[in-house]
C-alpha cells in the first residue's frame, strides 16, 4: 500500500504543477502589461521608478542573509556619481 500511495502523491504533485503552469500561460496571454506597456505601445517613454535606498538594503540584507557576498560599484573619482 505505501508504493501506491506514493505514486498517487507523486501524480498528485504533477497534476498540481501542470495546471498552475497552465494558469500562468493563461494569465500571461491574458495580461495587457498594465500602464507601462500601455505607454510603451503609444510610443512614450515611460517614467523610470525612483530610486529608493530602503529597497537596495533590503535586497543587500537578504542575499547576505542567505549566503552571498554583495560588492557595491564605486566612483573612481569621489567627485561622481558610480555608473551614473
Amino acid at each position: 500500500m505505501g508504493h501506491r500511495a506514493k505514486l498517487v502523491a507523486q501524480g498528485v504533485a504533477i497534476g498540481l504543477v501542470v495546471l498552475l503552469f497552465a494558469l500562468l500561460a493563461w494569465s500571461l496571454v491574458r495580461d495587457e502589461g498594465g500602464d507601462l506597456a500601455a505607454s510603451a505601445a503609444r510610443g512614450a517613454r515611460p517614467h523610470a521608478p525612483d530610486f529608493e535606498r530602503e529597497n537596495l538594503d533590503a535586497a543587500m540584507k537578504v542575499l547576505e542573509t542567505a549566503g552571498y557576498r554583495v560588492h557595491i560599484a564605486e566612483s573612481v573619482d569621489s567627485s561622481k556619481r558610480a555608473l551614473c
